[in-house]
């Protein structure tokens, strides 16, 4: 067992150290956000004058203005 130098260690400067911090919050619907969900036969939840309605991909449709909702499985 020689004469081995020990790594120096790191010098921590206590005022160079940075700290943050945070708040998780959920997620809050804004202005423009539409809680509905499509349902067929009931009123479009964008434009509310359409009835949804199943297309021949399974997407739920407006008729009036087009809005769609897709998502099937099997």
């Amino acid at each position: 067992m020689g004469d081995k130098e020990l790594p120096a260690r790191q010098k921590f400067d206590r005022k160079k150290r940075q700290t943050f911090s945070f708040t998780l919050q959920p997620d809050l619907p804004s202005q423009n956000h539409s809680l509905r969900r499509a349902q067929p036969g009931k009123p479009c939840p964008a434009c509310g004058v359409g009835i949804m309605d199943y297309d021949g991909l399974l997407n739920l449709v407006c008729p009036v203005c087009g809005f769609g909702e897709g998502g099937c499985f099997t």
